[in-house]
């Protein structure tokens, strides 16, 4: 059976849904989730999204985060559980319960990368997992309302770098607009996600700036962030977003990546590409993935400055980094 034909006859035949997504949970992360329960109440059904870790403070004006939780409510069930981009269940925001309080899980997503997982799995080659729920609300016959709009619009808008990445089509500037003839703001919507910062989460940036180091004649640019950097500014990891797009844009970077140690002690890297290299293959190279432009990956047993030579010295041996230096085609 076709995954959308699965999903419509799982929404018609349950009443009570989970919605979950990844751990540290990013603009599409957020918007997907909140998204598809927004999709899920329009059918009449009940829906709770669940966020471990918390909805970060960027993303708080999307409806429905105020009901989000953090921790399930005891001896809960469900007929189905929604997760919505994670390429790998280990990259959940906490782990699933066992199937007879989830119910069959779906899983929606759209990363390059990943492990089929679930009992029902729908992916597409799309923008964002945003754009895939704006379709299936559309398959479901569920009303697409200005709030469900919203959140497909932000899902949309911080995954691909604001309408400036290469997965900006045709198609997802056309869905764009008809989330704007739906009532969406984009003054709004950017000034909620891009310009509403605390001043701690600025004077982190300037901390984290401080530690690049620039290697391979140029092409690979990295940033660390220390944990003490984050606590002396009482920030958690969320805060961290983007940061790494700072070494990207540096002139003859090919390769950039933030490092920060996760609070299991495990290093977690965020790489970003000019497009020369795929960096969903490096971040799959140490167990990561995601997608050509943007991906990530966990090191284990090693420090921030360990952590960086290991990458560094995989992308001068592995890909030669350093050799695409002037050069005007990608690499085969």
């Amino acid at each position: 059976m076709d995954a959308v034909e699965e999903i419509r006859k799982i929404a018609a035949q349950g009443r009570s849904f989970l919605v979950a997504t990844h751990r540290n949970p990013d603009g599409d992360a957020v918007g997907s989730c909140l998204g598809v329960r927004l999709l899920l109440m329009g059918l009449g059904k009940q829906a709770l999204a669940w966020i471990p870790e918390g909805v970060p403070p960027s993303y708080r004006f999307l409806e429905g985060t105020g009901e989000a939780v953090r921790v399930l409510p005891a001896g809960e069930k469900f007929d189905a559980t929604f997760v919505v981009d994670t390429a790998d269940e280990g990259i959940l925001g906490a782990p699933l319960p066992p199937r007879e309080k989830t119910g069959p899980v779906v899983v929606i997503d759209h990363h390059r990368t990943r492990t089929e997982w679930g009992e029902v799995y729908l992916y597409r080659d799309t923008s964002a997992v945003g754009e895939i729920v704006f379709d299936l609300a559309r398959e479901l016959g569920a009303p697409v309302t200005a709030a469900l709009a919203e959140c497909v619009y932000t899902a949309m808008l911080t995954d691909t770098g604001s309408f400036r990445y290469e997965t900006t089509t045709a198609r997802v500037l056309r869905i764009a607009a008809e989330c704007i003839e739906l009532g969406v703001s984009p003054w709004k919507v950017a000034l909620e996600v891009y310009e509403t910062f605390p001043r701690s989460r600025v004077e982190l940036l300037v901390e984290v700036l401080s530690t690049l180091r620039v290697d391979l004649e140029g092409t690979f640019a990295s940033l660390l962030a220390r944990p003490e950097a984050l606590a002396r500014h009482g920030l958690g990891p969320d805060a961290l977003e983007d940061f790494v797009n700072y070494a990207r844009a540096i002139e003859g970077v090919e390769v950039a990546a933030l490092f920060r140690r996760r609070d299991d002690g495990a290093i977690r890297v965020s790489l970003r590409s000019r497009g020369k290299i795929d960096v969903s293959l490096v971040a799959r190279s140490f167990g990561g993935g995601g997608h050509r432009g943007a991906a990530g990956c966990t090191l284990e047993n090693l420090g921030l400055e360990e952590a960086r030579e290991r990458v560094r010295l995989h992308l001068e041996k592995d890909w030669k980094l350093a050799s695409l230096k002037g050069a005007r085609e990608e690499p085969r």
